[in-house]
This record gives structure tokens, C-alpha cells and sequence, in this order.
């Protein structure tokens, strides 16, 4: 991930960040019940403290698993070796859904790189090489 990586110089980081394909927020999130404020300045002007996520209330026992559940939709790059220079590009996730046998879903990767598309691997996603250069995961909540 982009940082300072203890320099008097930005510069890109080059340590190893996992990159997980789901994450479950649930151990980081409060019931609605015990939601105290939303965040923002109290009437004295403090800052109020900060709920990670509310989780409300799931309609049923299934949907409260994966009220919590979010899976990785794209990476955006950064490529180059300082903080001030370098180029960005996108891999996106994309689920195909097959008919007929062997029906069910899968997931394509693309990556977006200025005019070029090109197809990715998933192991080009979450490689070694993708865990030195990613600057952003962006993830979905799963349905």
C-alpha cells in the first residue's frame, strides 16, 4: 500500500499486504440497539466517538450471516516507485453466470489500464506482485 515506509521521502511501500477476497465485519460492528450516536461533533463540540458500522437488524438467520460479508469487486494499482509519480490502473471482477450443465457462477477478471482492457488471472489479482502495488480494495457487500 502506498506509505511512507519510515522515510524522510514519499515513496511507494513495497511490503507485502494481503488482499483477502472476503472480509467479514462482523466482529468490528455494533447492534442497533447499542448504537449510541451517529458520529460527529456533540453539542459541546467534541467529537463524538465513532461506531464502525451499525449492523441492523437482518430479516432472517441467513441474511444476518451475510449482512456482515464483503467480497472483493476490483484493486486500483499503483505502479511506480514514488508517491508523487507513477500510474494507476484497475482490476475489476466481473461474475459470468453459465447455463445448461455446469451451470453456476464464476468470476472473470479484467484490467483496465488506460485505453487497454485486458483479461487477468486471479492470481495476477491477489499474487505477490499485486500485494506490493495495490493502493485501494474495494468490496461489495455479498447478497
Amino acid at each position: 500500500m502506498l506509505g511512507h515506509c519510515h522515510s524522510t521521502e514519499m515513496h511507494t511501500c513495497q511490503a507485502h499486504v494481503l488482499i483477502p477476497e472476503k472480509l467479514n465485519l462482523g466482529p468490528y460492528c455494533v447492534s442497533e440497539s447499542t448504537a449510541t450516536q451517529p458520529p460527529g461533533p456533540t453539542p459541546t463540540g467534541h467529537a463524538a466517538p465513532v461506531t464502525p458500522c451499525v449492523h441492523l437488524a437482518p430479516a432472517s438467520a441467513s441474511a444476518s450471516a451475510t449482512a456482515t460479508s464483503y467480497r472483493l469487486m476490483a484493486v486500483i494499482h499503483h505502479l511506480g516507485g514514488n508517491a508523487t509519480c507513477g500510474h494507476y490502473v484497475t482490476d475489476k471482477a466481473t461474475d459470468i453466470t453459465s447455463h445448461g450443465e455446469g451451470e453456476g457462477i464464476s468470476r472473470e477478471w479484467t484490467r483496465y489500464d488506460d485505453a487497454t482492457v485486458s483479461g487477468r488471472s486471479a492470481a495476477d489479482v491477489y499474487g505477490r506482485k499485486a500485494q506490493q502495488t495495490a493502493y485501494m480494495l474495494l468490496y461489495e457487500r455479498e447478497a
